[in-house]
């Protein structure tokens, strides 16, 4: 299966939106961030997106989300360098999620201090990784 797909059902309806909880997806691959973006919010999270780190860190700047979920390879500004900028915001690193297809996603996760979820992931992966 591609990295970009998301296993399992996408949740048919929103749920309540548990406790307004926002999540800031960071993910330059269009079609898996539209893809994540539905299925977060069909699990009941209000969502919004950026398409590489430097637009994230302008996000994060202007209104702090609850949760990060951030690719590892993007062009203009990657997820090592967000998660630096986002460190020098203060932004707390327990409330990043690493995805990465890569081979040393989880080390560099690790290295980072940060959760991972290995793409491709299924629907009850994403669930866990947003409600830990």
């Amino acid at each position: 299966m591609e990295a970009r797909s998301i296993k399992g059902p996408t949740p048919a309806a929103p749920r309540e939106v548990k406790a307004s909880r926002l999540i800031l997806v960071v993910e330059d691959d269009e079609e898996l961030r539209d893809l994540l973006t539905q299925t977060i919010e069909g699990l009941g999270y209000a969502v919004e997106t950026a398409s590489h780190g430097l637009k994230a860190i302008d996000h994060v700047r202007r209104r702090r989300p609850d949760l990060v979920l951030f690719d590892l390879q993007m062009p203009v500004c990657d997820g090592v360098r967000l998660h630096e900028e986002l460190v020098a915001l203060s932004f707390p690193v327990e409330r990043l999620v690493l995805m990465s297809a890569a081979d040393d996603g989880r080390r560099r996760a690790s290295s980072m201090g940060v959760r991972f979820l290995k793409k491709p992931f299924d629907v009850d992966q994403l669930r866990e990784a947003l409600e830990r």
